[in-house]
């Protein structure tokens, strides 16, 4: 789940690609060597690097600047879907197994409006799915087994599915968290250019995507500037913003293959119908 870490993180990412849009290696956009890191600056390091001439952006959160804005009902939501790794092929009366068996991977097959499934264990092989599909279906149906090959009795109606668990979450809080980047430059110049390529990125940032495929909405609160002048060196600039994100539980998702659907007749009886669901 994401947390305020996460966030820095991203803040860090962003920033960075518009100080160094052609990568670490390459000169910053600012024509001088430049830091960004997650934290406040350690001041031993802040003023050797400023007499040498480096830029330092610092990303942190100052005490006291959280406020709880939780306001959404906790429902469970997919989150990441799962890649199933083993593949069917239906040609004609023939099931074809394929890829690569992972645990807790599973496959379906419906073939004369009833459901069969069966999950992957580690110990299984392609042939050893097929075998085990191929042993729930009644006699009546006529499944025969060759390899990673299930034929069935010379049906055409057979639909064939494979899926994976992904995970799912439930927002549980939300919080809005100011933030500040402070910009430390040895000279106005180098300051006023590292503002100018980070403050308009902020402002056009609305959301900056977190690790857990959540979002944090990014708020400009306002900007400080406070000059030590030359004697210390430190020609510094603040951004204050705010990041509201939340924080989320996750759990297991299992795609549903097949739906069976139990329907009650006028004379008493009942009669089932299985659908494929996924795919």
């Amino acid at each position: 789940m994401a947390e305020l870490t996460d966030v820095y993180n991203a803040l860090v990412s962003l920033i960075g690609g518009a100080l160094w849009p052609q990568g670490l290696s390459g000169v910053s956009a600012i024509g001088a060597p430049c830091k960004i890191y997650p934290r406040s600056p350690a001041s031993t390091e802040l003023d050797a690097d400023l007499r040498a001439g480096i830029v330092h952006v610092s990303i942190f959160a100052p005490p006291n600047r959280e406020k709880v804005t939780t306001r959404y009902p906790r429902v469970w939501q997919d989150q990441f879907p799962g890649a199933p790794t083993i593949t069917v092929a239906v040609s004609g009366s023939t099931v074809t197994l394929g890829g690569t068996v992972t645990p807790t991977h599973y496959v379906s097959i419906v073939v004369a409006a009833q459901g069969f499934s069966y999950a992957c264990t580690a110990s299984d092989t392609l042939s050893s799915v097929a075998q085990a599909l191929a042993q729930q279906m009644p006699a009546g149906l006529g499944a025969s087994v060759s390899g990673a090959a299930i034929t069935i009795g010379g049906r055409g109606d057979i639909v064939a599915r494979c899926a994976a668990p992904g995970t799912m979450m439930m927002e549980v809080r939300r919080q809005n968290r100011g933030l500040t980047i402070a910009i430390h430059a040895p000279s106005p110049q180098l300051r006023d250019a590292a503002a100018a390529l980070i403050d308009p990125l902020l402002a056009t940032t609305d959301f900056l995507s977190l690790p857990d495929a959540t979002a944090a909405w990014i708020t400009y609160q306002g900007t400080d500037e406070a000059d030590e002048g030359q004697k210390a060196m430190d020609y510094r600039r603040d951004i204050h913003i705010w990041a509201e994100y939340p924080t989320i539980i996750i759990a297991p998702a299992y795609p549903i293959t097949i739906v069976q659907n139990q329907l009650a007749l006028a004379d008493g009886s009942a009669s089932g119908t299985t659908l494929i669901e996924n795919g």
